[in-house]
């Protein structure tokens, strides 16, 4: 430790002048920054700039949205039909379990791919794949069609996600990645209201012919885009990281940015510099802190040191969290449903076109998103989600019961079963929907963030298809009120108790406070550390 203490400080001076208004990022990549004091990166066209370019590239958040509810258009429409293409209940769950399950792999191969080809090139290649998948659908004669198109709409979901997560980071400054980001999630929702409009006005095949206009639209947006100055930089291709970054600072000079790209020019090579210290047999290396521009001293590590730390606890522990979290948010936010949610308003014989009840469902899931969004500094992430999943699972319990009454005493009350999904969706975008999706970047140490993060988010794909995939098998088993009671029990009981006993509240928290809760303590008493939050 001693040894640690004076390279920093002997490095203090160095690490000050060369960035002091420096950010290195949780994923170790060195990150634009702003100096505050200057006006001009405080302008209008500064921001201006930073937010069309997120926009733009949020454009293939939207495909994301509208691949994930299409299923529930296409099953709607041809689940059991006599039309020239029909699809039974075991094609159904594969049609909807093969999009959810390629994402993994389209998300493990992009990582890779963005690094070498660049985060813009990524954003553009991507669209192939979709546009592919669409015309697939609009053309299908057979089952194998729309399987092949479901398999490329899984991995182009899977494959977006990290170059546009990527570019967002390194493009905006500090003041604005947290708007910014916030905003690509409201595109993903967006995309799926707009899959649900156009199915309550077009068939399956027309809403798969206007969606190709979606990622040809797309690639025009993001061709005007600059490449990420901190990719540029990073391959030594200063030049046109200068043209990037003065694009992006609000189309202003080479010369206006000439400070910040420096700095970031600064970062990078601290980045590729070998400056460690051996202490008592531990690798370390020297980054900068954001504030003062001092290197900090974390754990150097490789793939076999981020792997064997996950049999630490810090790491252990919030790992089997977030997995077991996924799991009981899909129990009781009866997810496993999303795909069929046609069929099910058919088969409730619901007043209101079962094509038009979704559109009411995802209106509600983003106004619960919005909710999470305002309550959460206040309320707090563990007091939301003990409300959502009770909610939720109270809720799936009453579609339970609706759905008995309905089919054994023939009862029927007007807009009720849309009702109901409405406040599932409502309540389920309230907090567990959205605040697991937020532990991932808290509850992991820097060292295994990636690999935490990666594995908590495959977990949470594998449960979707799980769910989805045996959906109708076990209707056809238990019925439509046997699956609602069998996923309230699980959620409403064993998840509730989870979120009371074994989730932290990590809203005001440092990430060394929350590390230090995991580290120290049991799972199942990390709620007893929560006590007056």
């Amino acid at each position: 430790e001693e040894a640690v203490h004076h390279a920093t400080q002997d490095i203090k001076s160095e690490g000050s002048e060369m960035c002091p208004n420096g950010v290195k990022n949780a994923s170790g990549v060195a990150v634009i920054v702003d100096d505050v004091s200057d006006p001009e990166n405080q302008s209008w066209r500064t921001s201006a700039s930073q937010i069309l370019a997120t926009m733009a590239q949020s454009m293939l958040l939207l495909s994301l949205g509208m691949f994930v509810a299409a299923p529930t258009m296409v099953i709607g429409a041809l689940h059991n039909s006599t039309g020239e293409l029909s699809m039974s209940s075991q094609e159904a769950s594969w049609f909807a379990g093969l999009l959810l399950i390629n994402q993994p792999v389209g998300s493990l191969l992009s990582g890779f791919v963005q690094d070498f080809l660049g985060r813009k090139k990524c954003m553009i290649l991507v669209n192939v794949p979709q546009v592919a998948a669409w015309i697939l659908l609009f053309t299908a004669q057979s089952m194998t069609a729309i399987y092949i198109a479901a398999v490329m709409m899984g991995f182009s979901c899977g494959f977006l996600e990290a170059p546009t997560f990527s570019y967002v980071g390194e493009v905006c400054q500090p003041h604005l990645r947290g708007r910014m980001a916030s905003l690509t999630g409201v595109f993903v929702a967006m995309g799926t209201l707009l899959i649900y409009l156009l199915g309550a006005v077009t068939d399956w095949r027309t809403l798969s012919a206007i969606s190709i206009s979606v990622p040809i639209l797309t690639v025009i947006c993001i061709s005007q885009l600059p490449e990420s100055p901190v990719w540029l930089v990073m391959n030594g291709r200063d030049d046109e990281a200068k043209k990037a970054l003065a694009w992006l600072r609000g189309w202003v000079s080479t010369e206006s940015i000439v400070k910040e790209f420096e700095c970031l020019k600064d970062h990078i090579r601290l980045k590729h510099q070998e400056k460690v210290i051996h202490n008592q047999g531990n690798d370390y290396e020297l980054i900068p802190v954001a504030e003062s521009g001092v290197p900090a001293v974390v754990e150097k590590s490789g793939w076999k040191e981020t792997i064997s730390c996950l049999a630490k606890p810090e790491m252990f522990r919030p790992l089997r969290m977030t997995v077991l979290f996924f799991f009981f948010y899909h129990c009781a936010a009866f997810n496993g449903s999303r795909p069929y949610l046609v069929v099910i308003f058919k088969q409730l014989h619901t007043e209101v076109d079962p094509f038009v009840g979704p559109v009411m469902a995802v209106v509600c899931l983003i106004m619960g998103t919005v909710t999470c969004i305002i309550c959460i500094r206040k309320v707090g992430k563990r007091k939301l989600c003990l409300i959502s999943i009770i909610c939720c699972s109270l809720i799936t319990c009453t579609i339970g019961v609706y759905a008995y009454l309905h089919k054994n005493d023939g009862l029927t009350i007007p807009l009720f079963p849309e009702i109901m999904f409405s406040c599932l969706y409502f309540f389920s975008n309230l907090g567990i929907g959205v605040i697991p999706w937020v532990l991932l970047s808290e509850v992991f140490p820097a060292r295994g963030r990636g690999l935490g993060g990666g594995i908590s988010a495959a977990s949470y794909y594998v449960f979707w298809f799980l769910a989805s995939k045996t959906f109708l098998y076990l209707e056809s088993f238990i019925s439509l009120s046997g699956v609602c009671f069998f996923y309230s029990a699980i959620g409403g009981i064993a998840g509730t108790a989870f979120v009371y006993f074994c989730v932290p509240e990590t809203e005001g928290k440092t990430l060394a406070e929350v590390e230090t809760i995991f580290k120290t303590r049991e799972l199942k008493t990390i709620k007893k550390s929560t006590e007056g939050h």
